[in-house]
């Protein structure tokens, strides 16, 4: 948070959201849409997260979530900002309390400020009794960041109280709980509850010089089954790829690597047996990855973080699904000779910190976001027992799932 230095007079604020009706995902990226045009700028969000409802409990689950924001709003003002975004969801102010919404924003804290109003109590006086809330609160607390400076720092003081409660209760940094868990959405397909275990990607190589497999799939009807096989042994996820990016390789066209790929998704979306199986575009191509996007990949897998096309970040925003983003020095007839780190983790994760946020800050929500030290090639050996735990990424809400 501190990344963003505040103009003075704005105070720092976490506000909570929640929906269970309708498209629930859609309905809280309008919101967050609507947000800075009326004065408040979203600097940070959480994971999202699907709970079972409360309090009234015959009633679908909910997507929950939080925020932080800058604003100049004083609460009240704040607090008529966020009604009116919610009215525009489309939400019943006459409905039943705790009721199904198509859009709930609660003000959880406004910087250290403590308010006691008829229509406005801050801290929210329910927040602690909330796992949905006090979860992705945590995801917003970043210890090492440097939040001593006005208005971070009551905020600040604020989350790391939600992580003083949290972490005694539910145990280390895993953001869960029986009735809570934090997911992904996939494009017509259920939402991926990540966390729930390991999961297992196949790869599909439909080139002829791939690290592992490069010529051994023959043609569409080849990969298909290849791809069949590898999901009754056990992948959960396959990831198609038509560019090598073994050190040397070769850099396709656009219209070489859409030849090889989008036939071979299309071809798997009619199989029975990957009908609920999420694939993955292996592409660090703009181009590929959309019109991949549009033959069925459920996801974009970019081993160069989008470093090697400057639309890529903008083209996955707008294709609205996850983007996996892989730390990578150079290209693939470079980085070979790139793999020098005085302190590996520590860089590696700095030199991701700086892709995901540019895939941020082109409009990519933290929570489509999975990171991939590309540990397997790219890097000295010695950082695979590591993992990110001892890196230093963009912030927690961003996942940090080895694929």
């Amino acid at each position: 948070m501190a990344r963003v230095q505040p103009e003075t007079g704005t105070s720092a604020v976490a506000i909570a959201f929640g929906s269970n009706m309708g498209d629930s995902v859609a309905n809280i990226q309008a919101a967050v849409r609507q947000l800075p045009t009326l004065g408040i700028q979203v600097v940070r969000q959480s994971r999202l997260y699907e709970s079972a409802p409360a309090y009234v409990t015959d009633q679908p689950t909910f997507v929950n979530g939080a925020l932080a924001a800058l604003t100049h709003l004083q609460p009240l003002e704040l607090l008529d900002a966020l009604k009116t975004v919610e009215a525009a969801s489309g939400r019943n102010f006459a409905g039943q309390r705790f009721g199904p919404r198509p859009l709930d924003l609660d003000i959880i804290f406004y910087s250290n400020q403590h308010v006691q109003h008829d229509r406005l109590c801050i801290p929210h006086p329910r927040w602690q009794e909330r796992d949905f809330v006090k979860a992705p609160l945590l995801d917003l607390f970043t210890p090492e960041e440097d939040m001593s400076h006005s208005p971070w720092q009551g905020l600040a003081e604020k989350l790391a109280a939600v992580r003083n409660i949290w972490r005694p209760n539910q145990g280390g940094e895993v953001m869960s709980a029986p009735d809570l868990q934090p997911f992904i959405p996939l494009p017509n397909l259920p939402n991926w509850a990540w966390q729930q275990r390991t999961w297992i990607m196949g790869i599909l190589n439909a080139t002829p010089d791939s690290f592992s497999d490069g010529g051994q799939v023959k043609g569409i009807k080849g990969a298909v089954e290849h791809a069949c096989m590898m999901v009754k042994q056990g992948a959960d996820i396959v990831d198609v790829g038509g560019q090598s990016t073994r050190p040397g390789a070769t850099q396709l066209t656009t219209a070489e690597e859409l030849q090889r790929v989008v036939p071979v998704i299309r071809a798997m979306k009619e199989s029975e047996v990957l009908q609920k199986v999420p694939i993955s575009i292996d592409t660090f191509d703009a181009e590929v990855a959309s019109e991949a996007v549009a033959a069925g990949a459920h996801m974009v897998n970019d081993v160069s973080g989008g470093l090697m096309d400057s639309d890529m970040h903008a083209q996955v925003a707008q294709l609205n699904v996850p983007y996996i983003l892989m730390h990578m020095r150079g290209d693939p007839s470079t980085m070979q000779s790139m793999t020098h780190y005085t302190d590996t983790c520590l860089e590696v994760g700095q030199e991701m910190q700086v892709q995901a946020q540019a895939a941020m800050d082109a409009g990519i929500e933290p929570w489509r976001i999975i990171l991939d030290p590309g540990a397997y090639c790219l890097h000295p050996f010695q950082f695979m027992p590591y993992g990110l735990d001892h890196a230093v990424l963009p912030h927690p809400a961003v996942d940090p799932t080895v694929v």
